[in-house]
């Protein structure tokens, strides 16, 4: 399995901000318009979870090591102290935007108004 490089970008697109994951591999965008972080989440969740051909023995794609109330026990735990603290597979991981093109995209769109 090839795993895209997707890489999360904010725009500012008719008025509003905009994210979407563009495949660096490829050159183009690979997702719809995203309004907000959970729904790029998701969608890049379900990409990655779509590609992978093997038996998955999650029953969900959300890992419960992001719930906040564990996330904070652990932290304040001074018993376990994990080296990962979001989790084993990357998809486990936080996603941040990584390139942010909103404020170039923005004032683009302000001269013309």
């Amino acid at each position: 399995m090839h795993r895209p490089d997707l890489r999360l970008i904010k725009d500012f697109k008719a008025g509003q901000f905009i994210l979407f994951w563009a495949d660096m591999d490829r050159r183009k965008r690979a997702s719809p318009r995203l309004h907000s972080l959970k729904e790029a989440e998701e969608w890049w969740l379900k990409k990655h979870f779509s590609l992978y051909e093997g038996p998955e023995r999650r029953k969900t794609i959300v890992d419960r090591r992001k719930l906040h109330e564990e996330r904070e026990k652990r932290m304040t735990s001074s018993h376990f102290i994990s080296a990962i603290s979001d989790g084993r597979r990357f998809t486990d991981r936080p996603i941040q935007v990584e390139l942010d093109r909103s404020h170039e995209s923005m004032m683009k769109f302000m001269s013309r108004s």
